[in-house]
C-alpha cells in the first residue's frame, strides 16, 4: 500500500484538488450576478464566492502534497542506507515557501461581501463589518491572471485592516470580478462626488 501511495501520489493529489475544485465551482453556478446596471435601487445582492477552496483546501492540498513527496523520499532509502537529505530537504523548503504565498494571497479573504447598494457589508469570521462607499478608495483585480480575487482598498483602516479582499462571484467558465469591480470603481467615485 505505501508503494502504491508513493508511486501514483500526483494522481492522487490531482483527482482531490480537481474534484474540490469542480464542486466549488459548480456550487456557485447558479448564483450568477445581473449587470450592476439592471439591479434596482435598494436591492442587496452578494458578490463573492466561497473562500472555501483558497482558504481551507488548498493548504490541505500542499501538506498532501509534501506528505507523498517525504513518503516517496523515505520509500527510497531503506534502512541499510542514510536517508538522502537532499530529498527531504527539498519537498519541506517548498512547503515553507508555498504556503508563505498562500498565506500572504488567500489568508485574509473575507467569507462573504453583500452589496447594499450605498455600503458593502463584509463577514470574516465572526466579525461583521458595514463599509459605505465613500470609505473606500481604490478597487483593483488582476486582469491578466485567472485569480478571482477583488480587492478594495480603504481610505481609512478599519476592524479588518486597511483592505478587503474577496473571491467574486463566479460560473464554472468565467469570473464576473471584472464587471464587479468596475461597477465598484464607477460606483466609489459617483459616491466621493456626492460626498
Amino acid at each position: 500500500m505505501l508503494d502504491f501511495l508513493s508511486q501514483y501520489w500526483y494522481v492522487i493529489f490531482g483527482a482531490i484538488g480537481g474534484g474540490t475544485f469542480l464542486f466549488v465551482t459548480l456550487r456557485n453556478r447558479s448564483r450568477k450576478l445581473d449587470h450592476p446596471s439592471a439591479w434596482r435601487e435598494g436591492e442587496v445582492r452578494k458578490i463573492s464566492s466561497s473562500p472555501l477552496f483558497y482558504k481551507r483546501m488548498l493548504p490541505i492540498i500542499f501538506g498532501c502534497v509534501a506528505f507523498f513527496m517525504l513518503m516517496d523520499a523515505f520509500s527510497e532509502t531503506s534502512a541499510k542506507k542514510p536517508v538522502d537529505y537532499e530529498l527531504v530537504l527539498i519537498p519541506a523548503i517548498m512547503l515553507v515557501g508555498v504556503l508563505s504565498g498562500w498565506w500572504i494571497a488567500y489568508a485574509g479573504l473575507a467569507d462573504e461581501v453583500w452589496d447594499h447598494g450605498k455600503e458593502l457589508v463584509v463577514r470574516r469570521g465572526d466579525t461583521t463589518v458595514h463599509i459605505p462607499l465613500t470609505d473606500m478608495g481604490k478597487v483593483s483585480y488582476s486582469t491578466i491572471s485567472k485569480d478571482p480575487c477583488v480587492t478594495i482598498k480603504l481610505n481609512k483602516p478599519g476592524v479588518l485592516g486597511d483592505k478587503i479582499s474577496f473571491v467574486a462571484m463566479s460560473t464554472l467558465f468565467a469570473s464576473d470580478k471584472a464587471m464587479i469591480a468596475e461597477s465598484l470603481i464607477y460606483r466609489i467615485a459617483e459616491a466621493g462626488k456626492n460626498k
